[in-house]
């Protein structure tokens, strides 16, 4: 499932790829975090408080969670955007 943000404006895009979500960074970013939510609400990954500089590259591994919807909430570079994704 493609989840990609609009580059221009933006200071990241962010794919899902077999299982796994890749964030590039195109422009340096201070304070990135990503918070992985079950449908219930219950956060059950996330990362906090970094920094990445352009061309970086995060990526989380899904494949352990269990199968079922998420939603991911992506923030960096003075954007926000929550995203769904489903672990089979």
């Amino acid at each position: 499932m493609d989840v990609a943000e609009t580059v221009g404006e933006t200071s990241w895009s962010a794919n899902m790829i077999g299982g796994k979500l890749h964030i590039l960074y195109y422009r340096d970013v201070r304070d990135a975090s990503v918070s992985v939510y079950s449908v219930s609400g219950q956060k059950v990954q996330g990362l906090s408080g970094r920094r990445y500089g352009m061309g970086d590259e995060e990526i989380m591994d899904f494949s352990t969670l269990p199968a079922g919807v998420y939603m991911i909430q992506v923030s960096g570079g003075g954007i926000s955007r929550t995203l769904k994704t489903m672990v089979k």
